[in-house]
């Protein structure tokens, strides 16, 4: 790759960064373009340069989101055999990643914030679901689910209550029993979904923190774009 292509990746990258931090501090309606500047050490006319206005790169800021979740899965498809295991564990990695110091809590705050969420959480939010989909299919081809489910309301109701953790959590800003409620939406979900036999291979506690690690530290330069 060319050294301008990585510097422009570099800078793009540092100003989502920034922008994800200085909207869950300040919320969107009070987020100042400088203020963003200020935290990516860029000038106003490079934000510009890559975002039309503040409204785009907040809309990327959720974007970047979704294609966290995506890498996050195909990471963790590698490790796992089990679609299922691969499910409970993006959970976590999703969940884990929702604190003050983490740049994406600045995209889970910004979701449900209007103007934003009226033109951008259903497609969001259908997006994750269709992530959550898509790995219920895999474990159901695996046979590891009940025969008779529905996969995409089922999607939807795992969606739901991960969602509204997280949302909780941000509202209360109590992070310090995060890993304790994730691991409660799998105790309540997971015998839903399947049967004793599967049950008994999965594991519902967090991962490991050499997974957690591997799934968590690229932060928002997972997919660099072209054009």
């Amino acid at each position: 790759m060319p050294a301008g292509s990585t510097s422009t990746n570099h800078t793009r990258a540092d100003l989502l960064a920034a922008a994800a931090v200085v909207f869950e501090r300040d919320g969107y309606a009070r987020a100042k373009v400088s203020d963003i500047c200020r935290a990516a050490g860029v000038t106003k006319g490079a934000l510009y340069f890559y975002f039309s206005s503040k409204k785009a790169l907040a809309a990327e800021v959720l974007n970047r989101q979704t294609q966290e979740w995506n890498h996050a899965r195909r990471q963790l498809s590698v490790a796992r055999h089990s679609p299922l295991q691969v499910l409970v564990d993006l959970g976590y990695a999703v969940s884990l990643r929702t604190g003050p110091d983490l740049t994406t809590a600045g995209a889970h705050r910004l979701l449900f914030q209007s103007p934003l969420c009226e033109e951008f959480a259903e497609q969001q939010i259908d997006q994750w679901i269709g992530v959550v989909c898509d790995l219920l299919l895999a474990a159901q081809s695996e046979g590891e689910l009940y025969a008779d489910l529905d996969l995409r309301q089922a999607a939807a109701a795992v969606m739901t209550a991960l969602i509204g953790m997280r949302v909780t959590l941000i509202a209360m800003t109590d992070f310090d029993d995060v890993t304790q409620r994730a691991a409660a939406v799998w105790r309540m979900w997971i015998p839903a979904l399947a049967p004793p036999d599967v049950r008994r291979t999965l594991r519902l506690q967090p991962p490991s923190s050499h997974i957690h690690s591997t799934i968590t530290d690229t932060r928002w330069v997972l997919v660099p774009e072209s054009g």
